[in-house]
């Protein structure tokens, strides 16, 4: 969606001259438990009541399922809203760009393959991570309960109209958090910059991403209430989601899966995990691409944080074949911009297990 708009100044105002300007009844507000709970949503409330628009509230508890998507769109469907609002992370992005395309359907989905589009909802979302991107992005993870299995449900016509960027409303985020965010933010960068399907503007994307993040980062976990350099990841969180959103993701997102999913390592130190190998094993032919110098200081930068203490005691069982066998079902990973081999995988997992497990 080329006209989505991005706010990042002067929310009150901004908000109520869309408000205006749309003559909404009824709201939908789509949440974790924890912005709920330290009243992130209320930032909306209240002005929402103000123009006498009737709210309802649906709580996100952890990450989009086949059944939390279909409890979503019959609580949408009986409340019928003209606007959506999302105040959380991916999840509840995901759910809610997927409840505002599909709220008309009386169908109970059971797979991916069902879930069909209907009539477009107003969505305004806030991220309150900076890290997935999900805001900027024309695609919706949903996961199978009984199966693990992660399906993305992909549509132009579910990204949310307007992104308001709020740094205060990520200032509560711990540091553990903040990094695991940060680092999926940048190896969104990296993943769309080492892939076939890259284009000029998505390489854009990555490259004033990364660069925020390594400007930023280092000062932001010294000083985690600073609002300008929160500003300044929220950015290139969306940005990095612009990129993937032309280019999709690639090898450290299709390695991740299965740490996450066996190893219950979180997703963002999942993903960063492999990219210190991945980069030294092609190391030859990055340097022949015109934008190696981002892709090293991304490295670089993943490699002064310390990551040791968090990833070591969740990889120390790491089984590299049946990592590799899981990675080699992933469709991401056609996506990878250098020929790869399942023995060059098997290598970047023992090498990255090697790195982390030392002292």
């Amino acid at each position: 969606m080329n006209n989505q708009e991005i706010i990042d100044l002067n929310f009150k105002a901004s908000l109520l001259k869309i408000l205006d300007l749309n003559d909404f009844k009824k709201a939908l507000i789509f949440a974790s438990p924890g912005n709920d709970k330290r009243g992130n949503t209320d930032l909306f409330k209240r002005e929402l009541k103000k123009q006498k628009i009737k709210i309802e509230t649906f709580l996100v508890d952890s990450y989009p399922t086949l059944q939390s998507i279909n409890h979503a769109l019959r609580i949408t469907e009986n409340f019928e809203p003209d606007l959506v609002v999302s105040i959380g992370g991916g999840s509840t992005i995901d759910t809610a760009k997927v409840a505002s395309a599909c709220t008309v359907s009386k169908t109970n989905y059971t797979d991916i393959n069902s879930l069909k589009l209907y009539e477009k909802i107003f969505h305004i979302s806030i991220p309150t991570t900076a890290g997935s991107g999900a805001e900027s992005t024309k695609f919706a993870t949903i996961w199978s309960k009984e199966t693990l299995e992660k399906f993305s449900f992909e549509d132009e016509k579910i990204m949310p109209e307007i992104v308001f960027l709020l740094p205060e409303l990520t200032k509560s985020l711990p540091l553990d958090i903040t990094i695991s965010t940060s680092l999926d933010a940048l190896c969104h960068n990296i993943d769309s910059l080492l892939n076939k399907y890259k284009n000029t503007k998505s390489t854009q994307y990555a490259i004033e991403s990364i660069q925020l993040i390594n400007n930023n980062l280092p000062m932001l976990l010294n000083d985690l209430n600073n609002e300008d350099l929160r500003m300044n990841i929220l950015k290139a969180s969306n940005l990095a989601g612009k990129a993937i959103n032309i280019s999709r993701t690639s090898l450290n997102h299709a390695i991740s899966y299965p740490l996450t999913n066996l190893y219950n390592l979180e997703h963002g130190y999942a993903c960063a995990y492999s990219v210190i190998a991945t980069i030294d094993m092609f190391k030859s032919d990055i340097e022949k691409l015109p934008f190696s110098k981002h892709l090293i200081d991304a490295r670089n930068l993943i490699s002064n944080i310390d990551l040791r203490s968090i990833v070591k005691s969740k990889i120390m069982n790491q089984n590299s074949t049946e990592v590799t066998n899981l990675v080699l079902k992933n469709s991401r990973l056609s996506n990878f911009l250098f020929n790869i081999q399942d023995t060059q995988i098997h290598q970047i997992l023992t090498n990255s297990k090697q790195y982390y497990s030392s002292n």
